[in-house]
């Protein structure tokens, strides 16, 4: 459906509304976990952990192995308990690629859809708690793919106070990616309950950390001016190409 549709328009007045921006975000964090973190860290890590690799590429690779491979040494190093193929790759194909996946594929639909603008505009007043404006939540999303480039993107920030205070809260608590593929890939097992409270300890440590370091730092947050994209849904066109460019560093 093209962008400027009504329905595009109206869910982008209702997604930046103090009071229907709330349900709005809680529906967006909703459907984030139950992509990344059921289908990609659930589904399909067990699919590629237990299907492919445990059924078909370590016990095929171990028997090969057997049979070619004369030294116990090298045939540890590659299929032993903390093998090359037997751990590092399995686990960096079979647990990391599908929730890295998952999650740049649905950062890139929140991205294209023109919904992070809004959520800026939603959440300001709580970054102006912490000497920042709504700006402060774009490269700490950003931080969730990268930490890297998330520390770059600070520029858009006005004052050399809040690009400090965002590059403090990206180090100490916004997990990148990779670190997110692991965390979740542990909490996967435990239930939604484990996951909802990380997210609320780690929200607790930004906001009580963002808090203290607004009252030392010196300085004073911008006035808070950004434009605001049309909204509508993204062609898969648009999200996958980006996203491609993304993850390949180009």
């Amino acid at each position: 459906m093209p962008r400027g549709t009504d329905w595009a328009r109206l869910f982008g007045r209702f997604a930046m509304d103090p009071v229907y921006g709330v349900p709005i975000l809680f529906v967006v964090l909703f459907l984030a976990y139950e992509f990344v973190g059921v289908f990609g860290a659930g589904f399909l890590v067990g699919l590629l952990e237990n299907g492919v690799f445990g059924r078909g590429i370590i016990p095929a690779a171990a028997w090969i192995a057997e049979r070619v491979i004369p030294w116990p040494f090298l045939r540890d190093f590659l299929v032993g308990p903390y093998g090359m193929i037997s751990m590092a790759l399995s686990y960096a194909i079979a647990i990391v690629l599908p929730i890295v996946g998952t999650f740049f594929l649905g950062f890139g639909v929140l991205e294209d859809s023109g919904y992070l603008p809004r959520l800026a505009v939603m959440v300001d007043r709580i970054f102006k708690k912490i000497g920042c404006n709504g700006k402060a939540v774009l490269p700490m999303i950003l931080g969730l793919g990268c930490d890297t480039m998330a520390t770059l993107t600070t520029r858009i920030l006005e004052t050399r106070k809040e690009r400090i205070i965002v590059t403090l809260l990206l180090a100490l608590g916004i997990p990148c990616s990779a670190q997110l593929g692991v965390i979740l890939g542990m909490l996967g097992d435990v239930g939604g309950a484990a996951v909802l409270a990380w997210a609320a300890i780690l929200a607790a440590v930004i906001l009580v950390v963002g808090f203290l370091a607004s009252k030392v730092i010196p300085g004073e947050a911008s006035d808070f001016i950004l434009e605001i994209p049309p909204s509508g849904f993204p062609s898969s066109e648009t999200s996958g190409s980006r996203r491609w460019r993304a993850s390949s560093g180009t």
